[in-house]
């Protein structure tokens, strides 16, 4: 395990795609693409996250989907 930064160096898909990260946790794991945890929802391994949940740890081989909610008319 390679540790920087005090994290974890896992491999996991996101949005289809295969991703080497530094994460522990979903919000590290939003945090990582630039977007604010409270503004999305996870699905992790087929189990719904909502945001106040995205301290739910990440390990090597999750799949993970980010869905970002936009308003508009």
């Amino acid at each position: 395990m390679n540790t920087q930064n005090n994290q974890k160096t896992i491999q996991v898909q996101v949005n289809g795609e295969e991703q080497t990260l530094q994460a522990e946790t979903l919000a590290d794991v939003a945090r990582h693409f630039g977007l604010a945890p409270e503004t999305l929802v996870a699905e992790l391994n087929g189990k719904i996250f909502p945001a106040s949940e995205f301290s739910a740890p990440v390990s090597d081989g999750d799949t993970i989907e980010l869905v970002r909610f936009v308003g508009g008319g």
